[in-house]
């Protein structure tokens, strides 16, 4: 079949199968085709070229086997904890938690501070106590309290060694 022949068929509506293996041969063919019905292109589609090795039967039997062997994997493998009495015995054990936790954390409760807290309030007693400090570089700032006894003095001065 030759291109005006394809193209009058096309126009006409009555593609064969002759016409169509002109399509799949002929691009500049199945484009014009395909202009005037997209339809085409899928019809178009096909040809000795898209029968599996072995025919159709053959495929169709391997495809149902594979079915077969995902459906029997699936059952064999351990199932998901997704049953009822699982679920309510979770909700169950995370309800407990809670409840002993909010028990045993009672509001008002003294919690011992950690080690660390207690070695370094140990070493801030034992720092010496300066009466008195007069340096030409440091920069002294006295913080005034009306309400207790204790002086606060912070000296910025970058001669001292960093752990005084």
């Amino acid at each position: 079949m030759n291109c005006q022949t394809v193209m009058q068929a096309v126009r006409e509506g009555l593609i064969g199968e002759e016409a169509l293996s002109h399509l799949r041969s002929c691009p500049a063919c199945l484009d014009l085709a395909v202009r005037i019905d997209p339809d085409i292109l899928f019809r178009s589609l096909g040809g000795n070229e898209l029968t599996p090795p072995g025919g159709v039967d053959l495929f169709a039997a391997e495809v149902m086997q594979q079915v077969d062997v995902r459906r029997k994997e699936s059952q064999m493998s351990p199932g998901r904890l997704s049953s009822r009495p699982v679920q309510w015995a979770v909700a169950a054990a995370l309800g407990l938690m809670v409840t002993t936790a909010s028990l045993v954390q009672r509001p008002g409760a003294v919690i011992a501070p950690p080690a660390g807290a207690q070695m370094a309030k140990a070493s801030l007693v034992s720092r010496p106590v300066i009466e008195s400090y007069e340096s030409a570089s440091a920069t002294i700032v006295e913080v005034p309290s009306a309400e207790s006894s204790i002086q606060i003095v912070m000296v910025f001065d970058d001669s001292l060694p960093v752990d005084l």
